[in-house]
């Protein structure tokens, strides 16, 4: 694995995981602990010593992060897969075992397109809180995807976006049980006298208590204005998938889309498989 040297509480996620009952963990350590880094040690010591593949799940704009991070960190055998036709050639040979340290990276926006397929082996699904609404075709093509996997990992720093029914729908992939069962668990557990019993299955991990040295980042504003044109298109497109009129109010699950337009129209192309025109900077 190079020169990486894995500080102490990037291998908790490993141990835990190890010694649950459940073989699933949520990791929802704090933005810049290395949520990434602890799931690719998991990944290096499952696709190693069960000699079979691992697949990572994430948004289309975290891909080519995730393939960086494997493949020069930990010396991964990572093949990503960028489309539905890509998916349809890959998917016979990617429960084959003897392919140890072979990692597959499937984007959330073919997820969606494709039949789901059952993966065997350890699946890391990355931004999982995507998957809050148990409604959802996302959530449901998750449930498929993952419901035989060996392990089951989650990554998420805001696992909690509308209340303690997210966590629900998180678990209810992680741990693979029925919605309302995992809805019972976590509302009869996410007490103050009982939330430690659920500590198994988490992480929790956050700069301020770390007591590490940390990389300073200074943010800076950047003001960017895209024309009239691509606002437009933007939320034609969005709109469109998720099958709502053009001119109804915008919802919390559109946030992320329009996030992604305005940071990077390329990695929207790629995120909802919609070229948008006019998208050059004002």
């Amino acid at each position: 694995m190079g020169d990486l040297r894995p500080a102490a509480y990037q291998l908790v996620p490993l141990t835990k995981l190890l010694t649950n009952e459940h073989r699933s963990l949520l990791i929802c350590d704090g933005v810049g602990v290395g949520k990434t880094i602890s799931a690719g040690y998991i990944l290096t010591f499952l696709t190693a010593s069960k000699r079979q593949p691992g697949l990572v799940i994430c948004p289309a704009s975290l891909q080519e992060k995730w393939f960086f991070e494997l493949r020069t960190k930990f010396d991964l055998n990572v093949l990503p897969i960028r489309s539905s036709e890509e998916f349809d050639f890959t998917v016979d040979e990617w429960n084959e075992l003897g392919h140890s340290h072979r990692v597959y990276i499937l984007p959330m926006s073919v997820v969606t397109r494709v039949r789901p397929t059952t993966f065997l082996g350890p699946v890391v699904i990355d931004e999982i809180h995507n998957c809050r609404n148990s409604d959802t075709q996302l959530w449901k093509a998750m449930k498929g995807f993952t419901k035989d996997a060996t392990y089951r990992i989650g990554l998420s720093a805001t696992p909690i976006n509308n209340g303690i029914v997210d966590l629900a729908s998180i678990f209810s992939i992680l741990i693979d049980t029925d919605y309302h069962i995992a809805d019972a668990l976590i509302q009869d557990l996410w007490r103050p006298d009982r939330r430690h019993l659920l500590y198994p299955l988490m992480t929790r991990f956050v700069k301020e208590r770390l007591s590490l040295h940390f990389a300073r980042r200074d943010v800076y504003d950047q003001h960017v204005e895209y024309p009239d044109a691509y606002l437009d298109q933007v939320i034609a497109t969005v709109k469109a998938l998720r099958d709502r009129p053009r001119n109804e109010r915008f919802y919390r699950d559109e946030i992320t889309y329009f996030r992604l337009s305005t940071s990077s129209p390329r990695a929207f192309r790629v995120s909802t498989g919609v070229a948008i025109e006019n998208a050059s900077k004002k």
